[in-house]
């Protein structure tokens, strides 16, 4: 019988689209295991550290326990931590769940180089990444040749009673536009505040609801330095991390969904925009063309174009029946996107394989992956 061993800050409260994803994933692992192996964890309760080098040294003092298991399940978010002990481990295979490269998202120079150094260190010393999305797919190939890549895609639960939802009227007034999401440097947040003075300016009746949780208070002082100076008081909401049926309520009463992120691995927050017949518009970058079609379910932006970003909002906010175009296929997009049952069944499939094939390593190392 095989041993896995999840290495996990926690399993129990998911924080982002990542997290809901893994958490998942691991769900099925138990689901599944029908005495075919046993599952252990490793999660920050068990280690307790305060610091990051504190980690460090904690998961070094682990190496010979985690040796003992033949797989290691974690998050590539995680090479700070697990880099230094990974190293060291011995006859045991090492699965990573990956959502995007962490060095993408670095602004500057020489901590981009930093990070890709150690992140892409890590990940070659693992056996299989899944990979949450095509265009991680894509770039764990291209940065990682060596590694087995499994793509297991992003799922979303089908609701089709929300195809009733909505009215298709943009001439509602005051029209609320919808950011949800983290309230950091690496989603453009400044991008939205920039899009609300142009608003302004030209009289615009609107309302811009921002829901997400500030982990960067730096950040967010600068982005309500901005408010403060240009007077946007009125047209802005800070909501923070608000519960499931808070937000659902959010996504029902908004008209467009403005997703101004400079990285992303998928955007999961962008097809449960979509699932509500909201158009989206962001920026085109990383993942962000591999849902938003341009014209069809939204538009995509030159990258860290703010007047191309303003110009499109304002050409949806001033055109009903584009609107009603652009949310009838946002809405047919969540319908075509992966559901929970391909997700089951493709974890399922994969489970089936490792546990085979992990029994002959040539084997193991040459089978081709999805």
């Amino acid at each position: 019988m095989k041993n896995i061993l999840i290495v996990y800050p926690q399993i129990i409260n998911p924080q982002t689209g990542g997290q809901v994803y893994d958490f998942s994933f691991i769900k099925l692992l138990e689901q599944y295991k029908n005495n075919r192996y046993n599952i252990m964890y490793l999660l920050d309760k068990d280690i307790k550290a305060k610091t990051k080098l504190g980690f460090i040294l904690k998961y070094l003092k682990k190496i010979k326990y985690m040796s003992r298991f033949d797989f290691i399940i974690t998050n590539s978010r995680l090479y700070p931590r697990l880099l230094l002990c990974f190293l060291f481990l011995r006859n045991c295979k090492v699965i990573l769940l990956h959502h995007h490269f962490n060095f993408m998202a670095q602004y500057n120079a020489l901590n981009k180089i930093i990070h890709k150094f150690f992140e892409l260190r890590f990940i070659n010393l693992s056996t299989i990444v899944i990979a949450a999305s095509k265009y991680t797919e894509i770039n764990t190939k291209k940065f990682c040749p060596s590694v087995i890549v499994s793509h297991i895609d992003t799922s979303f639960e089908k609701k089709i009673n929300q195809e009733l939802k909505k009215d298709l009227n943009i001439n509602n007034k005051p029209i609320t536009l919808l950011y949800v999401g983290a309230v950091i440097k690496r989603k453009g947040i400044e991008y939205l505040m920039k899009m609300a003075l142009y608003l302004k300016n030209k009289n615009y009746s609107f309302k811009l609801v921002i829901a997400g949780e500030c982990s960067d208070s730096k950040y967010l002082k600068k982005c309500f330095k901005i408010i403060d100076r240009y007077s946007l008081h009125n047209h802005l909401e800070f909501m923070g991390r608000i519960s499931n049926t808070e937000l659902e309520q959010l996504y029902i009463k908004s008209s467009i969904f403005v997703f101004p992120s400079l990285h992303e691995g998928y955007g999961r927050v962008i097809i449960e925009a979509m699932s509500y017949s909201m158009p989206v518009i962001g920026f085109n970058n990383s993942a962000m063309p591999y849902t938003i079609n341009e014209g069809v379910n939204g538009f995509l932006v030159k990258n860290k174009d703010s007047n191309g970003f303003n110009n499109q909002v304002e050409l949806l906010m001033n055109s009903s029946d584009l609107y009603k175009y652009l949310s009838k296929n946002a809405f047919n997009t969540y319908l075509e996107a992966h559901s929970e049952r391909d997700f089951e069944n493709e974890v399922s499939a994969f489970i089936d394989e490792l546990i085979l094939y992990s029994e002959n390593k040539k084997m193991f190392q040459s089978i081709s992956w999805k």
